[in-house]
């Protein structure tokens, strides 16, 4: 008990750290259950308006100067976005379902691996022919996608 009491202090004394980890747990306790695309708009706009909200409380309520609730706000977004961002890499990179499944380690993180593949050539069927080539009939080719072989498919009637 006491520890967590020294610990609750120290995120009260450094609002960097609160935020941060409060990124980690949005991340661990809402955005891992369940699929998050259909909401990318009501995502958007709540990471617009709830700084919005925060810049405002902390000139009203707190009586802070405009440029010191800029720096605050702007401090609070970052611990905030930088915690949700690592959770969220971390997660991918070591605790997904699917991170058994072979493939390059930067596809398991982001979709833009991909897209940097896809734009030079836009053959993007050859690349995935060469990943099945040298992963195997499941090849991990984006963060939440491994699509078996379409050669090892046996088609029966």
């Amino acid at each position: 008990m006491e520890a967590m009491h020294a610990y609750l202090n120290v995120l009260t004394a450094s609002p960097l750290l609160a935020a941060s980890t409060l990124g980690i747990l949005s991340h661990w306790l809402l955005f891992v259950r369940g699929e998050w695309n259909r909401y990318v708009t009501q995502l958007f706009w709540t990471s617009i308006s709830l700084p919005a909200l925060v810049y405002l409380s902390l000139l009203v309520i707190s009586g802070q100067s405009w440029l010191t609730g800029i720096h605050v706000t702007l401090k609070l977004c970052l611990g905030y976005y930088a915690g949700l961002f690592a959770s969220m890499l971390l997660y991918r990179a070591f605790f997904h379902p699917i991170r058994s499944f072979p493939g390059p380690f930067a596809a398991r993180l982001t979709a833009f691996w991909s897209l940097k593949k896809q734009i030079p050539v836009l053959h993007w069927y050859k690349n995935i022919h060469e990943l099945h080539h040298q992963y195997g009939d499941f090849v991990r080719i984006r963060r939440r996608s491994a699509p078996p072989c379409l050669s090892s498919i046996r088609l029966t009637r």
